[in-house]
């Protein structure tokens, strides 16, 4: 789960909070699917990946997203290939699992993990 993820180093002081999920309607979750829009604010370079566990009724689902990427069931709400967010900019990743709680860390270059924020999901 992303709470064993708690990053300690500088990466992770210098990436707190330049990653955010954001709320509205691109993040909402129905029976068969969650959507999660996850936006990049200002420079953060050093970004690798995106660490993802989404919850429902006691049960955890877990993906680790990398630009070009391909994990079986997730999309992007546009279509295309799977990509970390633009600096400034936002993305929408569709999982194939219901789930009303998130938690999304970041991966560095690194390899380190770190643990960026938790927000319950509304349904759609």
């Amino acid at each position: 789960m992303v709470n064993n993820w708690l990053g300690t180093g500088k990466g992770c002081l210098d990436l707190n909070g330049k990653i955010d999920i954001e709320s509205g309607s691109y993040t909402c979750y129905t029976d068969t699917n969650t959507k999660i829009m996850v936006s990049r604010k200002f420079s953060t370079t050093d970004l690798k990946g995106l660490a993802f566990s989404i919850s429902y009724g006691g049960s955890a689902n877990s993906y680790k997203i990398y630009n070009n990427s391909a994990i079986s069931g997730v999309t992007m709400f546009n279509g295309g290939a799977l990509k970390l967010p633009a600096e400034g900019g936002a993305e929408t990743y569709v999982f194939p699992v219901k789930g009303d709680y998130v938690e999304l860390a970041s991966i560095l270059s690194s390899d380190e993990t770190c643990k960026e924020i938790e927000a319950r999901i509304p349904p759609c």
